[in-house]
């Protein structure tokens, strides 16, 4: 769990993954037909259901870091992750040569099924593209010089055949937004808490401190509420 000076505040946290789990890619599990994903896989990007977290764990932390996006806590770092991959990018990689007419894995489907396609999706990369890196590694190794790549504008040699997936229709994915386009969104200040708005980046009560994480990132503060807006 991250340190209380690396963590993006709670409130904050919140609105993020509010908004990224509204997106229909998000709205079902990366790897099975199970709704409303909460938890996720940070190194490869994705949202997953409660047992299909369940198999990522038994991966080890040193494949993947699977997180809570309501029981953890996050850094800003690792937030980016989520949102620029999410479910549709990383499965147009992962599932890229995946049979046509593939049958996804239910809710029925045992915990010995649910790790054999887990082994053979990110484990083995048995349906990739060849040439092309994975998302969360091309993000987070260009994030670190300072690149910015549009993500959803990738394609990797032709049309993906993970047409099987329940919210797979023909749709262009959504824009993924940085976190201050995410701050910017008026839907992340709380109605009755207009007053207590949140700056992730510019806010003058952003106060980067120094840890021993690695993180270059900074830290999170909520912005103070305006006295002269209360008293309006």
């Amino acid at each position: 769990m991250a340190k209380p000076s690396d963590t993006v505040p709670q409130k904050v946290q919140e609105a993020i993954f509010g908004e990224l789990l509204s997106r229909p890619e998000n709205q079902v599990c990366a790897d099975c037909t199970n709704k409303g994903p909460t938890w996720v896989s940070i190194d490869y990007g994705v949202f997953l259901c409660m047992r299909c977290s369940g198999v990522h764990r038994q991966l080890g932390p040193h494949i993947t870091r699977v997180r809570s996006t309501k029981l953890d806590s996050w850094k800003k770092e690792n937030i980016e992750i989520l949102a620029a991959v999410g479910n549709k990018l990383a499965n147009d990689y992962y599932e890229f040569k995946l049979p046509k007419g593939f049958s996804r894995l239910d809710s029925s489907a045992s915990m010995t099924q649910c790790r054999k396609f887990v082994d053979e999706k990110y484990v083995n990369k048995k349906y990739v593209p060849k040439g092309y890196p994975e998302p969360v590694k091309e993000f987070v190794e260009n994030r670190a010089k300072g690149v910015t790549v549009d993500l959803n504008s990738k394609n990797y040699g032709g049309e993906s055949s993970t047409t099987t997936h329940p919210l797979n229709k023909p749709m262009l994915r959504k824009k993924s937004l940085s976190l201050e386009d995410l701050q910017a969104k008026k839907e992340l200040t709380p109605k009755k808490q207009a007053v207590q708005e949140v700056d992730f980046l510019s806010s003058d009560d952003y106060v980067p401190q120094s840890s021993n994480n690695n993180d270059d990132f900074g830290d999170f503060n909520e912005a103070k509420p305006d006295p002269q807006a209360q008293k309006k």
